[in-house]
């Protein structure tokens, strides 16, 4: 059944044409520089990983040198060719973090015995 123009057509808007799309000049536009020339940024062609994260973690150092690798190969980076060596470096950092924090749990009962061992000498001469 077809509808005529005359009549009002369930479920469409009368405001806007049926196909009108948002322009792109109309999109906000951010706050912050954009693009491969703006600062901290990193464009796709760069092959840099989160320089902060690659050199505090030196034990998954060789993961991420693998994955830049295989990121420089943007057939590999958008077809998932790359995804089992970031599950691996995802892997490594997950079992990094989970010993760093064993070591600070070991320190802060350590730091936290000497402090508690200081406050009973100071009391002990009270």
């Amino acid at each position: 059944m077809q509808h005529s123009d005359s009549e009002p057509r369930v479920g469409v808007s009368q405001s806007s044409p049926p196909h009108s799309h948002r322009k792109l000049s109309s999109l906000p536009v951010p706050p912050w520089p954009v693009g491969p020339g703006a600062p901290n940024s990193l464009s796709i062609s760069s092959g840099l990983m989160h320089t902060q994260a690659s050199e505090k973690r030196s034990a998954c150092q060789e993961l991420f040198d693998a994955l830049n690798q295989c990121h420089d190969n943007l057939f590999l980076k958008w077809t998932g060719g790359c995804n089992q060596v970031k599950l691996d470096l995802n892997q490594c950092l997950h079992s990094e973090s989970v010993a760093r924090s064993s070591r600070n749990r070991e320190d802060a009962k350590l730091r936290r015995a000497r402090r508690e061992q200081a406050l009973k000498d100071l009391h002990e001469n009270d």
